[in-house]
């Protein structure tokens, strides 16, 4: 079967097949399922179109991959974790809403935290264990790219909010003076955190969609297989993500806690000296 598919496509490449049948020749790139490890294959071919018939010769005889032991384990795994992230952070957000008196930018920093991590727990740790537990995709094509765009959504919003506490600690440090901005800063650093989320996860609505798996049996996957016209493109979209989800907001988090650090470092040898000259001084 694979050899057919591969000795066809050669033909094609090399224009040795006749027009009539290499212009009737049908590319369906949404032969796409995912194995037990949630990784995608592809089938590039699914069929002939001769003179209106169109033949299946890629079509796998054995059944789709079915809900058995891996499955089960990431659907426990997900619903422990899934339990334990719900209660901390709703524990938290009752904790910060008792608190609500006291006007202090790190709670309405944690506040903001809080949600995201939320919404990382309802929509990628929920939604990857009910998925194990289905192993194929029920949702349709809306609810394929709302859920792909929330779960990206939502851990761009967890790691701005991060970077959001790293800065504003490290301006409070560097600079105590300034703490009747505070509120106006961090307020601005929440706004672009949620902001750039939103934009930065636009493209998951658009690649994302719901292909039928090359069984012959229905089996459908929420997957990003024939959204990309040419490989340089998903490069570059992993790529992009690498860099704006966990690159760039690793350096800006180190940048300001070393900083930190080595403000209270010279603070604290500055201080040490002072109470030495005092107590030298004094005795």
């Amino acid at each position: 079967m694979e050899r057919h598919s591969e000795s066809l496509q050669e033909k094609l490449h090399h224009g040795d097949l006749p027009t009539h049948i290499s212009d009737s020749i049908v590319f369906n790139t949404s032969m796409v399922h995912r194995d037990h490890n949630n990784s995608e294959m592809a089938v590039n071919i699914s069929g002939v179109n001769l003179g209106g018939q169109t033949t299946p010769f890629d079509m796998y005889d054995e059944p789709p991959p079915q809900f058995d032991d891996i499955s089960m384990t990431k659907s426990i795994v997900f619903g422990t974790m899934f339990v334990i992230s719900f209660f901390g952070n709703t524990a938290t957000l009752i904790q910060m809403y008792r608190m609500r008196h006291r006007k202090s930018t790190i709670n309405t920093l944690i506040v903001n935290l809080a949600i995201a991590d939320l919404l990382i727990t309802f929509f990628c740790l929920s939604g990857e264990g009910i998925w194990a537990a289905t192993v194929q995709w029920y949702g349709g094509v809306a609810m394929c790219k709302i859920v792909k765009y929330v779960q990206v959504f939502s851990l761009y919003l967890s790691t701005y909010i991060t970077v959001a506490i790293g800065l504003d600690r490290c301006v409070a440090i560097l600079d105590p003076m300034r703490r009747k901005s505070a509120p106006t800063r961090v307020r601005t650093m929440i706004i672009l955190a949620w902001f750039f989320s939103a934009l930065f996860s636009i493209p998951q609505a658009v690649i994302f969609n719901v292909r039928r798996g090359p069984f012959k049996q229905e089996f459908y996957q929420c997957v990003t297989m024939g959204s990309y016209a040419k490989m340089w493109q998903r490069q570059v979209y992993s790529i992009s993500s690498l860099l704006l989800m966990f690159m760039i907001p690793l350096v800006i988090i180190g940048t300001a806690y070393g900083l930190i650090f080595s403000t209270i470092s010279r603070k604290s040898k500055e201080f040490t000296g002072k109470l030495e000259i005092i107590l030298l001084l004094t005795y």
